[in-house]
This record gives C-alpha cells, sequence and structure tokens, in this order.
C-alpha cells in the first residue's frame, strides 16, 4: 500500500506534521482481512481522501462505495483506484443530507478524516447516523486522532469522549495506539466497532 497520495495524507497540522496517513489504515485493513476479523462485504467509505483504504478493500474483494459531496473529487479517485488495480463506486451526497438508506445495505463503515473534519459539537451526529447505516453486527473502522490539539480542522478528540461517544451504540473490536500524529501532543488510534 501507500502508492497514492491522498488529500489528507499530504495535509498537515499547522505546525507542518503530517497526519495518520491512508497507507496506514490500508495495512491495518490488510491486517484484519488476513486475520479474519474483516470479511469481504459492502463498505462504504466517507471521504474520496480515502484512496488507500479503497485500494485495499478492492483488492480484498469488499464491494466498495465512496461518498462525498465534491463530484470532481469521487471522479479522479475512482481513476486512480482503478490505475491501482482495484474498482470502487462512487456517489455524490451529504452524509448528513440523506436518509441512511439511501446507501443501501452496509456491513463496514471507513473512516479516517471526515470524522475529523466536525466540529466537536456535531460528533454524536456523526455517531447516531454511523449507527443509523449499518446493520447489527455490521463494523466501522476508523483512524482517530486522540489528544489535545487546540484547533481545527481536524480536530482530535479524547480517548474518554471517544469511548462515551461510542459505547451506547457500538461493542469495541480494537481500539489500539498506532503512533503520534505530533510527538507529546495528538496520537492516533485504530479502532474497529461493531454495531450493537
Amino acid at each position: 500500500m501507500g502508492e497514492g497520495t491522498s488529500t489528507m495524507e499530504e495535509a498537515t497540522t499547522p505546525g507542518g506534521t503530517p497526519l495518520h496517513s491512508g497507507a496506514e489504515a490500508a495495512r491495518w485493513i490488510d491486517e484484519m482481512v488476513a486475520k479474519g476479523v474483516l470479511m469481504p462485504t459492502r463498505a462504504l467509505l466517507l471521504s474520496a481522501d480515502l484512496e488507500d483504504e479503497a485500494v485495499a478493500l478492492g483488492r480484498a474483494g469488499f464491494r466498495t462505495l465512496v461518498v462525498d459531496e465534491d463530484r470532481s473529487a469521487l471522479a479522479g479517485l475512482k481513476k486512480r483506484v482503478k490505475a491501482r488495480g482495484a474498482e470502487c463506486d462512487v456517489i455524490t451526497a451529504d452524509v448528513f443530507g440523506v436518509n441512511p438508506s439511501f446507501f443501501g445495505p452496509v456491513e463496514l463503515l471507513v473512516d479516517r478524516t471526515f470524522f475529523h473534519r466536525l466540529e466537536p459539537i456535531r460528533r454524536a451526529a456523526w455517531a447516531d447516523r454511523v449507527a443509523r447505516m449499518l446493520p447489527s453486527g455490521g463494523h466501522v473502522a476508523a483512524l482517530f486522532r486522540v489528544g489535545r490539539m487546540p484547533g481545527g480542522p481536524p480536530y482530535a478528540v479524547s480517548l474518554a469522549d471517544l469511548k462515551k461517544l461510542l459505547s451506547r451504540r457500538f461493542h469495541t473490536v480494537v481500539l489500539e495506539s498506532s503512533g503520534s500524529v505530533s510527538p507529546g501532543q495528538d496520537r492516533t488510534f485504530r479502532g474497529l466497532f461493531r454495531r450493537l
């Protein structure tokens, strides 16, 4: 993985520190598939920034749908994913602006950038929307910035707030640190959550 250069991989914090990458997320997806934790199914990715994840899922046999409000970003993503030997479908929509059933049956939802673009006050709406998109037993796989870095976007979240946010609707399968975004400040946590 890591062959692509998605927008978030190139993005940096105000101090110039690179954010957690799609290549890291793709390696983690590959590991979860290899261990049998994730099985090929229909997956929804919440941003055109998730090129590496789309490639990893496509190569692993997942039917992948990517949603974003930016039609041109989706068109570019689709071409890059195909050039890397995978397939994905794309749909132009506002995740909060459509009925959760609009995307059809989805058993895996993947996020690395959408959650962190939301102001903290909108996180409960994100958790509710994600839960409503998935059936009981469906999964969310995401990378989270955990820490206290002021300002945003991207906005960090505390580990306690993240657990509290998801605990009402999801069982934590995996929640582990995968390194720092900024030494001494934010850390990246990989999370896999199963819908109750």
